[in-house]
């Protein structure tokens, strides 16, 4: 729920900065979320930890949220994160192939 509200909250409260001078160049990704037209980025900025948010439309980037927010990157260094606005389709095991199913067109016989 954070993550997917977390864009939202800060488009209506985070201070707007130009976006060139803003650009953090060394992050840390956390989460990502996508509208119809936009994708949203959630970062931390790993030159001062601080929360950044990035809105990128048409392949560039429009707007860069600096949150005040700090966060502790170690927190979240290793983690994998799932998206769920757009369908995805989970890696199968090598043992799936033996799968005699119907649904894999196969009898079992």
């Amino acid at each position: 729920m954070f993550s997917s509200c977390l864009p939202l909250y800060l488009a209506s409260q985070a201070k707007e900065a130009p976006v060139v001078e803003n650009i953090p160049k060394n992050v840390l990704v956390i989460t990502q979320s996508g509208t119809q037209s936009d994708i949203f980025q959630t970062v931390i900025d790993l030159d001062n930890n601080e929360l950044v948010v990035i809105r990128y439309s048409r392949f560039r980037i429009q707007q860069v949220f600096r949150t005040g927010m700090k966060a502790n990157p170690n927190d979240y260094r290793g983690q994998k994160c799932i998206g769920t606005d757009a369908p995805f389709e989970e890696e199968k095991d090598d043992d799936d192939d033996d799968d005699t199913s119907p649904a894999n067109g196969k009898d079992g016989n």
